[in-house]
């Protein structure tokens, strides 16, 4: 009879601290600039911290979804996974990627794919989707996350 009361205890206080106001409130943003044949010149990326505490991010990956393939695009400079991007209360990220300066590599085949051969991929494909994701271990805190992932919008060409 005990662990019913506990067990009754535990849900009721997770209940309870879902409805506290988030403190880590935050929006990833990207956008494709100067697009040719399907191609971005740059990726901006834009991050808005409009939260009450300071939020740490790492290991920006941008994903490419191409027809029945996911690639992933990598800017070592801007990466974070050495050291972590740290955006306080009320501020804000902006930067812009040059897209040729993108390493990219193949998930499925699990091999890097130069940047001409990507745009190749890129100009001859049905539908592209683009969108970029960083680990928010902060995230964790929260009992109803599964996953350290924090997504952007995504960014369609068709």
């Amino acid at each position: 009879m005990p662990f019913k009361k506990i067990l009754l205890l535990i849900i009721c206080f997770c209940g309870l601290t879902s409805l506290k106001k988030p403190k880590f409130q935050y929006g990833i943003l990207i956008s494709a600039n100067q697009t040719i044949d399907k191609i971005p010149k740059s990726i901006s990326i834009k991050i808005v911290n409009s939260g009450s505490a300071e939020i740490t991010l790492h290991n920006l990956i941008f994903e490419f979804y191409i027809d029945d393939d996911r690639y992933f695009g990598i800017f070592d400079k801007l990466r974070f996974f050495d050291t972590a991007l740290v955006i306080g209360h009320n501020q804000k990220f902006d930067a812009t990627i040059n897209f040729d300066s993108l390493a990219f590599s193949s998930s499925i085949k699990n091999k890097a794919v130069s940047t001409r051969d990507f745009k190749k991929l890129m100009k001859h494909s049905k539908k592209i989707l683009i969108l970029a994701t960083m680990s928010d271990l902060d995230r964790l805190r929260n009992p109803l996350e599964s996953s350290t992932l924090a997504r952007s919008n995504t960014i369609e060409e068709p």
